[in-house]
């Protein structure tokens, strides 16, 4: 049985280096030398017995071992990342994580956090954005509730309608799609008058699984449209991606109210017509039973629960 484990320093070096296929680049993103990183891959080469990288002219490539190893390699930097993370912050009593959505992290949450800021200060923040492959609540769903304690999250933003064993759950709002599109994307092309005009246009679509729910046959049977052939379709994901691709003028997408409230406000984006469709799912703020009580975890809720409410 082998004893001996590797150290993490040759770990961290070996996976940059398969990470970037060069030594000098791992060596500045670890803020070492390039000597010492062949070093510490040399050690891990000698201790597993074979080669990680070979060359061919100036390129570096992963052996077939190399590749093998390089993701438990990086599943342990990560999970020790983490465990590192949550010890440090489990002795500041008034850090706050909240682990979200990537797409409502970065078009809703982030945008208004100042609001939060300004009213507890004293409140440290972590945030993480994640795709919806990666939410622990997934895990969770799946039976695999140890997962959920390597994020150990404070508060959770999820889209979905629940429930969660375990979990405690809050609808942030009731959730309406309807088609947005760029003003250029209106100039250049015939107006969007009625919904039946929607056949000369592309359309924008978001490709996740879990998070591309088609509601264009229901909007489009709720509009009096039922039937329309779209000119293109453009597959997007993620969804923050599909949302640029509006922005940009590349085709209709349907868009939802908690999304792309900041561009319509702008003007980046324009509800060409009036009927909208209310969705059965929603985002959702989602505890630990055991600490949804918890003063930290109940201002953010509470503040939550108003600034997505009222908008």
């Amino acid at each position: 049985m082998r004893k001996n484990l590797p150290s993490m320093s040759s770990l961290q070096a070996f996976e940059a280096t398969g990470r970037h296929l060069s030594f000098t680049r791992a060596a500045t993103e670890l803020g070492v030398t390039q000597g010492a990183v062949s070093q510490r891959i040399a050690k891990l080469e000698t201790m597993l017995g074979t080669k990680l990288f070979s060359r061919e002219g100036n390129s570096l490539y992963l052996t077939p071992i190399g590749k093998e190893f390089l993701v438990p390699a990086r599943a342990a930097i990560v999970q020790l990342a983490q465990a590192t993370d949550h010890a440090v912050e489990s002795q500041h009593g008034n850090m706050l994580s909240i682990g979200c959505l990537a797409t409502f992290a970065i078009n809703a949450l982030i945008p208004r956090l100042r609001e939060f800021r300004a009213m507890y200060p004293d409140t440290l923040l972590r945030i993480r954005a994640f795709a919806p492959g990666e939410s622990p609540l997934g895990a969770l769903l799946a039976g695999r509730a140890a997962s959920l304690l390597a994020y150990d999250y404070d508060v959770l933003i999820q889209f979905g309608a629940g429930p969660w064993p375990g979990m405690v759950s809050y609808k942030l709002a009731d959730e309406d799609v309807f088609p947005v599109c760029s003003p250029m994307l209106q100039r250049r092309s015939a107006r969007l008058k009625s919904p039946r005009d929607l056949k000369g246009y592309p359309v924008i679509l978001n490709a996740h699984p879990l998070t591309g729910y088609d509601y264009w046959p229901l909007w489009l049977e709720k509009a009096g449209a039922s039937g329309v052939t779209f000119a293109e379709e453009i597959h997007c994901d993620p969804l923050y991606s599909a949302i640029q691709a509006a922005v940009d003028g590349l085709g209709v997408m349907m868009g939802r109210s908690s999304l792309v409230q900041g561009e319509l406000s702008s003007g980046r984006l324009i509800e060409p017509f009036s009927v909208r469709l209310r969705s059965p799912l929603s985002y959702q703020l989602v505890v630990h039973r055991d600490r949804a009580f918890t003063p930290k975890i109940e201002q953010f809720c509470q503040w939550a629960l108003k600034t997505f409410g009222e908008s």
